[in-house]
């Protein structure tokens, strides 16, 4: 075989596995929205949301993710402050404690926000509705506080 045609068949190949690539991220993202047994999920169901109910939670659900992602810059910014620190030494024992406590506040961030949101949630419901929150919040902390796989 010439290389002219062995570099012909690498081109074919690679745009086949580009287009195979392209078209299984298409066809995986169509049903992204809501799927069954994820928190979202969870929510409009065990809690019996109405349609505008649902786009209220649809709402608070974006203000909460924005909140998360922020909290989530701010700690990686500090982790990254802490390890420029460790690179130093030891003689830097005191600033690496720290942005040690900064990181522990940034946990307490986290779970507050993560509070709020189902008190949010909490609010959303109707009289009639309340009675299904404390099962619907058991069954979501059953997913969120899943443990773990173990790093390899």
């Amino acid at each position: 075989m010439k290389k002219e045609q062995v570099w012909k068949l690498l081109v074919l190949l690679l745009l086949i596995l580009n287009t195979v690539t392209i078209a299984y991220f298409y066809f995986s993202s169509q049903n992204k929205d809501i799927r069954p047994g994820q928190p979202d999920q969870l929510i409009i169901e065990g809690l019996h949301l109405d349609k505008e109910q649902i786009e209220a939670f649809q709402l608070l659900k974006m203000r909460h993710r924005n909140k998360m992602d922020s909290i989530e810059i701010i700690e990686a910014n500090i982790r990254k402050n802490l390890f420029l620190e460790v690179q130093k030494g030891p003689e830097n024992e005191g600033t690496a404690i720290i942005y040690l406590n900064e990181l522990n506040d940034i946990r307490v961030m986290r779970d507050m926000a993560t509070l709020d949101h189902f008190k949010e949630i909490y609010l959303l419901c109707r009289p009639n509705q309340i009675i299904y929150y404390k099962n619907t919040i058991e069954e979501i902390s059953k997913i969120l506080m899943r443990p773990r796989p173990p790093h390899n």
